[in-house]
């Protein structure tokens, strides 16, 4: 499996339905009540909507591909192949040591 670091243009621009893809059904509904939220919040005005939808997705842009490589790890994967230098620098990006396959 594959699990990209760093920020998520998926995210930014097609927002909740990335998690559904990834069959990570916690993230995908949590992303989707807060754009509901959203849409409540500002169903006044359009525009105001747009510009919501994109802040919503831009903060989970910056963090949801972290909160996926932990949810992997949590669930027993471990790293296949990144070079070294990339290793120390994704684990001090996720706050952990990052398991490697032997």
């Amino acid at each position: 499996m594959y699990a990209p670091v760093g920020f998520s243009w998926s995210v930014l621009i097609l927002g909740a339905i990335v998690p559904l893809f990834r069959l990570d059904l916690k993230w995908c509904v949590l992303m989707y009540l807060i754009n509901i939220g959203v849409v409540i919040i500002m169903a006044f005005d359009v525009s105001f909507e747009i510009f919501g939808f994109l802040i919503i997705n831009m903060i989970f842009g910056f963090i949801y591909n972290k909160l996926y490589i932990r949810d992997l790890l949590a669930q027993g994967f471990v790293v296949q192949h990144i070079s070294s230098g990339e290793l120390e620098r994704a684990a001090k990006w996720l706050g952990r040591e990052l398991p490697v396959l032997e």
